[in-house]
């Protein structure tokens, strides 16, 4: 852990305004980013770890994890794109 940020929502805070409604105040990680970076590098974006919900997995039950699944793999950019505005329509379509 001492060499990863760990990235998550805060949620559930009754003094703020949610659209969603929380049993309770947490944190939900939902990726992780490595801290080591060389010294040419200082400015570049940080991307997070391809392995980050294993090694959220690895810290259960103590970290709450958002739920993650994937979404395929894609050969071409209108594959992917085919496949997000598919799965904005099920988000936007599904109840809170």
């Amino acid at each position: 852990m001492a060499e990863s940020v760990f990235v998550g929502d805060f949620i559930g805070n009754r003094e703020l305004i949610n659209l969603i409604k929380y049993g309770r105040e947490t944190i939900m990680f939902h990726s992780v980013m490595s801290k080591s970076r060389s010294a040419g590098q200082e400015r570049a974006t940080l991307f997070c770890e391809p392995n980050s919900f294993e090694i959220l997995s690895r810290h259960a039950p103590a970290l709450d994890i958002v739920v993650n699944r994937p979404c395929g793999t894609f050969s071409s950019y209108s594959d992917l794109c085919a496949a997000l505005a598919e799965l904005h329509k099920q988000v936007t379509n599904s109840t809170l």
